[in-house]
């Protein structure tokens, strides 16, 4: 047909350029229509060989940066003394991806977990607590009593001025060195802290530093006096006026404001970061407006770079009218529905000793990519979290797709072979596919100029249903062994690729299911 040739020869032109421009049409082609770049076989033999010589690395080794940098990715920052919900797992799992993206492609990256472990919050949780809580009764699930104090308090601070006014003086006493509230405070950080790590460990992910705004209470202050003393440039003073009144609070205290700019200003000291990273809702977007503007102007940042990442919210959770459903339970439910799932399943045949295991990671697959199937920026009207999106195009689909090219390659009776000849690998359906993973390194780039996983998802989606009219019509096993080792290589290839945009959204592949 006509559209094939015309898709034969741009196929030819873009691979003879090396723009990144021409880099991020090929990526959005192939998102467009399956399959729609023809190469010649030396050109779709070459692809396979290189995908075999450089591994998991195939998709970023010629986009890598050629002068990389120093990125810290600020993500995940949940609030001390409030549950980890779902709305703290789109930072989590999106700057989780961040990180291991700029790590492929050949940064150096610093994952921070900036805790909000001070502010208004604390001290309606610490003055709850005195008022109308229970040691005892926060020691049995702390996350979970905690946030029942949080929103009761919260109820009264609304209601209640003089609530409201101890509150503040709770905060105050604290930032001054009150013992008494300090070690309070410290108990209900370290209660928190464990429970939020229990999460993380769930969740596969870790961090290179785990801090949180009370180290940069009294750093905070010192800033505020250095604006005051130094004042910001001539061209900045109509834009931060607003602003520098909000670094304290009239009685002397840190602001949010004031404790990030101190952060920022440590960060830059001893990280000695090219770029900062901040994964963060939208609706955060003026504070980091002003927040960049205002330490642009302090010569410790010089010529580094911000950026702050945006996503979109869930729209219907409130903490402080209690509702929201702690991670660790949507997690619990997931799995036990993945368990139910495989029971049922004419396919999935774990071994017993290997259930749970499989169940966890197919539950965190369907989360995971039920959140990135959409762009970061689109807000949620119903939480995300269920498992009403384990059919079609979802995790499971791409976790089987890997598993059973495993299978393929455990069960076809052909070694891989890596002088193999690629002669006989000419039919329609090994070329399309070939074609698509060549495209890999331009689906890479234009994840990482975006930031968009939805671009990853895409991919692999497609890939596994290349993958699986492949597997369909070309056969490994019983056949002619120069006919199925160049298969069975081919296969290895597709599963290599997958594998690798699996791992860099998070997840971990599963070789049997």
């Amino acid at each position: 047909m006509k559209y094939r040739y015309v898709y034969r020869q741009c196929s030819l032109l873009l691979h003879a350029l090396e723009s990144r421009t021409w880099q991020r049409s090929l990526a959005s082609l192939a998102q467009a229509s399956p399959s729609p770049i023809r190469l010649n076989l030396a050109q779709s033999h070459q692809i396979l060989r290189d995908i075999w010589k450089l591994k998991e690395d195939f998709p970023f080794a010629s986009v890598k940066a050629k002068t990389p940098r120093k990125i810290v990715v600020d993500f995940s920052s949940p609030n001390i003394a409030k549950p980890f919900h779902a709305g703290h797992l789109r930072s989590t799992i999106l700057g989780n991806f961040v990180a291991n993206i700029c790590s492929a492609m050949g940064h150096r990256v610093h994952r921070l977990n900036y805790l909000g472990d001070w502010g208004t919050q604390c001290g309606i949780v610490l003055v709850g607590m005195e008022t109308f809580g229970s040691e005892a009764e926060m020691e049995k699930n702390p996350l979970k009593y905690l946030l029942e104090i949080y929103v009761k308090g919260t109820q009264l601070a609304e209601s209640d001025p003089e609530f409201m006014q101890r509150v503040q003086d709770t905060m105050n006493q604290l930032e001054n060195g009150d013992h008494n509230l300090f070690q309070r405070w410290e108990k209900i950080r370290r209660l928190t802290m464990a429970e939020y790590l229990k999460v993380y460990k769930r969740l596969g992910i870790t961090f290179d530093e785990i801090t949180g705004e009370s180290k940069f209470v009294k750093a905070a202050k010192e800033v505020s006096t250095r604006i005051e003393a130094e004042r910001p440039s001539d061209s900045l003073l109509k834009e931060t006026a607003l602003v520098d009144k909000r670094l304290l609070k009239s009685d002397g205290s840190s602001l949010y404001l004031s404790r990030d700019l101190a952060a920022i200003l440590e960060h830059a000291r001893q990280l000695d970061f090219d770029e900062k990273l901040y994964v963060v809702d939208n609706s955060q977007h003026d504070h980091f407006q002003y927040l960049f503007k205002l330490a642009r102007d302090f010569d410790e940042i010089e010529d580094r770079d911000f950026r702050h990442i945006k996503f979109g919210r869930i729209r219907g959770l409130s903490t402080r009218q209690g509702k929201v459903q702690l991670l660790s339970e949507i997690l619990d439910k997931a799995e036990t529905s993945m368990i139910e799932r495989i029971k049922r399943s004419k396919y999935a045949r774990p071994r017993p000793e290997e259930m749970d295991d499989v169940a966890k990671t197919l539950a965190l697959t369907v989360i995971f990519i039920n959140d990135f199937k959409q762009k970061r920026q689109m807000d949620y009207s119903d939480p995300f979290l269920t498992l009403q999106q384990s059919e079609g195009d979802s995790g499971v689909f791409l976790q089987y797709n890997h598993a059973r090219l495993c299978s393929v390659e455990k069960n076809s009776g052909v070694k891989l072979n890596p002088d193999v000849a690629l002669d006989y690998l000419n039919e329609e359906e090994a070329l399309a596919l070939i074609s698509h993973l060549s495209l890999a390194p331009a689906t890479a780039q234009t994840a990482m100029e975006d930031f968009e996983p939805v671009v990853i998802v895409k991919y692999l989606f497609l890939n596994a249903h290349l993958t699986s009219k492949a597997l369909k019509s070309l056969r490994v096993k019983d056949r002619a062994p120069e006919v199925a080792e160049g298969r069975l290589f081919l296969f290895h290839c597709s599963r290599i690729v997958a594998r690798s945009f699996l791992k860099l959204l998070g997840i971990q592949p599963l070789d049997a299911m």
